[in-house]
């Protein structure tokens, strides 16, 4: 053969050899007992994460297009039964045996339970002579204390605590704390040789495996936490009680200097639920109190830090009782589209909260996520009364919690739906509410992913940020994000259908100058987004100067002013602030790096004086959204007026009885239902004072809604006073009142009840 030949030959071969197909890999799932098939059961290859699980159809049946070479393990897994591995060949076919189960409670030696302690079963293991041991399940205490460990194969097991955790209140360092169990093992011991061995079957169901934990004796009391305090004869005493009067032992209660917000001292409280803090030099503190089920309430009627408790030199400030109130659980079970129960599916609930223009999805406070079950049961706990929604997912990654890795579902909403808008809302009052059961939806999630670049055209370094866009009417969940590469690229993994937007921002050059910025939108149904280009751009100057009409014109750092956005879209999904203009002391003023449709705002007055009217190239544009983005659209002629004309309302806010509410806040709102926007000019609110009174100045000249409440917690933090639907609320109760230019009423609103 000549050479030629030789060579044709060689290639023929090579291009032979590279079109033999991979081994197709097919088989079937069927359980031990009943040769039954078993559909939906996870597939996987054990020793190759990159390649996709498959799952099981209604025959058991599962193919993989190709195998990776050489003999590979396979393993099933499905909800009730214990994993199974098998080698990986075609026609393979994998038993599965129903799995066993460990349950019981974990209680402190009053018998309260112990919520959110991690309790492990570990399989002994006898080779020779020797005990080893190794771990096959863990679970979470709930708020009754009770666990339940599953999928475990036919052996002997230990059961125990892991180290528990310190509870830590919000600020505060620890210690003190309320206490938690270190390591323990079933029935009461401390170490693996003391453990009592408990033998599981094939599909048995262990129950009561109750442990008690003796915990330190109630009623201690700390040293302090910042250092010796004076000995003086201050005193603060009270007790903690649950909602039906009943005391609470072992409930960690600490004292914080009012002035400063520092750690002062902590105790327990006592079997009375009793607790005091003696030695105070005089002066006002609040008091904090969480118990071992994580509850953390402060003292008075504020939100928050609680109300402030004067201590006069030698007095006894008694009766600072602290009511813990009422929470309740959402429970339910988590199934597949046959209704069977999918174990470890992650369940949260959210709040539907008004924030930034638009409604969004918001975690509660001091509420965990929680795993479902075997059984597919889960149970969240410590909800104050409200409305909730309630999803649950599985296949994706949920931080700090191993979440089942079951492929093709979406993230799906109380009752079934991959759409948080289209859920049905749960009602929570001072009942725990049941069966509030999620069907997971099947869903193909996309990937997105493209390259980012800066104006010049080089790859943008930092990071990109992803959120359900305003203008598809969604409610917003969290935005989620991802680092671009140093190529620019990035991308967005297990994104379901909708319609989204993508920011990316470079890091600002000073207050007065925002950072370059792209937002691109794009639609997903169920198919990959990529080959995206996102180029930031370093957007609008905006330019000119401020005028006072008056005497004494104010410093420039007495004044604040801004560009603030007016699209939601455009609002920083990284939370960066709108930049602030530099005024210099000729009192021009520059604001650079202005993006999308904004509206020139004064965010800082000082007092006495309010903004009259904001001239644009001549015209009046105080309230004009005008357009921003490109060097074209730079302003350099703009003409801020403040004048000294002020306008505004005061009084003091009553209650039903007439006497002055010292807890009020007060919502004075444009009649003018257009106007009810974030940064709007005639919406704005005050917290009255102790004996009621308030004043709220500048307003500006306008037809105005006055009304006086009794906040929520989360007023503040919700922006409640920017909802329409809230302000619509509290239109029927309110006073109305016309401000001409320097006018100042004086009004009484009562509180408007809720």
């Amino acid at each position: 053969m000549n050479r030629c030949a030789l060579a044709l030959a060689l290639v023929i071969g090579s291009l032979l050899q590279a079109q033999v197909p991979s081994p197709l890999i097919r088989g079937r799932v069927v359980a031990d007992e009943t040769n039954d098939p078993i559909r939906n059961a996870r597939v996987a290859f054990v020793d190759d994460a990159g390649r996709p699980p498959a799952l099981t159809d209604e025959e058991g049946r599962f193919t993989f297009a190709s195998a990776p070479p050489g003999l590979r393990s396979i393993s099933a897994a499905k909800t009730g039964y214990a994993t199974a591995t098998s080698v990986a060949s075609d026609g393979v076919e994998i038993r599965l045996l129903k799995g066993g189960t460990i349950s019981g409670r974990l209680l402190d030696d009053l018998g309260e339970p112990l919520p959110l302690v991690s309790v492990r079963a570990e399989r002994v293991v006898r080779r020779g002579g020797r005990m080893d041991i190794e771990q096959v399940a863990e679970a979470e205490t709930d708020d009754l204390g009770e666990y339940r460990v599953f999928g475990l194969p036919r052996g002997e097991y230990l059961v125990g605590m892991a180290i528990g955790r310190e509870l830590v209140t919000g600020g505060v360092p620890s210690p003190p704390a309320v206490p938690r169990p270190s390591q323990r093992f079933y029935p009461s011991a401390f170490s693996i040789e003391q453990a009592q061995p408990i033998a599981v079957g094939v599909g048995t169901d262990v129950v009561g495996i109750d442990m008690t934990v003796t915990l330190r004796p109630p009623g201690m009391t700390f040293p302090s936490v910042t250092g010796p305090i004076a000995r003086t004869s201050g005193t603060i005493r009270g007790r903690v009680l649950r909602p039906d009067g009943r005391p609470i032992q072992r409930a960690a209660v600490r004292l914080f200097a009012d002035a400063t917000g520092a750690a002062q001292l902590a105790a327990e409280t006592d079997a009375g639920g009793q607790y005091e803090f003696r030695g105070l030099r005089s002066g006002a503190y609040r008091v904090t109190v969480t118990t071992l089920s994580f509850q953390m309430v402060s003292f008075g009627r504020r939100a928050g830090r609680g109300d402030a408790i004067p201590v006069a030199a030698g007095a006894l400030v008694d009766h600072v009782d602290i009511s813990m109130p009422s929470r309740s659980a959402i429970s339910g079970r988590v199934v597949d589209e046959y209704g069977d129960p999918m174990a470890d599916a992650n369940v949260r609930v959210d709040r539907i909260e008004f924030s930034k223009g638009r409604r969004r999805l918001v975690s509660v406070m001091n509420v965990a996520p929680r795993q479902t079950n075997d059984l597919g049961r889960y149970r969240i706990f410590g909800l104050p009364p409200g409305r909730y929604v309630v999803s649950a997912v599985v296949g994706q990654d949920v931080p700090n919690r191993k979440t089942a890795d079951w492929p093709g579902y979406a993230w799906s909403y109380f009752p079934a739906t991959p759409v948080a808008s289209e859920s049905e809302v749960v009602e929570v009052s001072d009942q725990d509410r049941l069966n509030v059961d999620i069907a997971l939806v099947r869903g193909r999630a996309s990937r997105i992913s493209g390259h980012a670049f800066t104006e010049a055209g080089e790859p943008m370094p930092g990071v990109l940020w992803l959120s359900q866009s305003y203008r598809s009417g969604a409610i917003a969940t969290a935005p989620v994000s991802a680092r671009a590469q140093p190529d620019g690229a990035f991308e967005f993994k297990d994104v379901p259908p909708g319609e989204y937007v993508i920011q990316a921002e470079t890091s600002w050059r000073d207050i007065a100058t925002e950072g370059e910025f792209a937002a691109q939108f794009v639609t997903l149904d169920g198919r990959d987004a990529t080959n995206l280009t996102l180029r930031v751009t370093t957007g609008s100057t905006i330019a000119g100067r401020l005028t006072f009409e008056g005497a004494d014109p104010p410093e420039p750092d007495e004044i604040e002013l801004s560009a603030v956005a007016m699209d939601p879209d455009m609002i920083s999904l990284a939370d960066n602030p709108v930049g602030r203009a530099a005024i210099r002391e000729d009192r021009t003023f520059e604001l650079g790096g202005v993006h999308g449709p904004r509206m020139l705002r004064l965010l800082k007055a000082p007092a006495g004086w309010a903004l009259k009217s904001i001239l644009v190239n001549g015209g009046e544009s105080i309230d004009a959204v005008l357009p921003f983005g490109t060097k074209a659209q730079s302003l350099s002629d703009v003409e801020v007026i403040l004048t000294q004309q002020v306008s505004g309302v005061s009084g003091a806010v009553t209650d039903a009885s007439g006497r002055p509410f010292g807890d009020g806040v007060v919502i004075v709102f444009s009649t003018d239902r257009s106007q009810w926007f974030p940064q709007s000019r005639f919406l704005d609110h005050v917290a009255a004072a102790s004996d009621g009174a308030f004043d709220l100045r500048p307003l500006a000249p306008g037809s105005y809604y006055v009304a006086a409440i009794d906040p929520p917690d989360d007023f503040e933090r919700n922006r409640a006073f920017e909802n329409p639907v809230f302000l619509e609320s509290l239109v029927a109760g309110a006073t109305r009142v016309t401000l001409a230019e320097g006018d100042t009423r004086s009004l009484s609103p009562g509180v408007i009840p809720r």
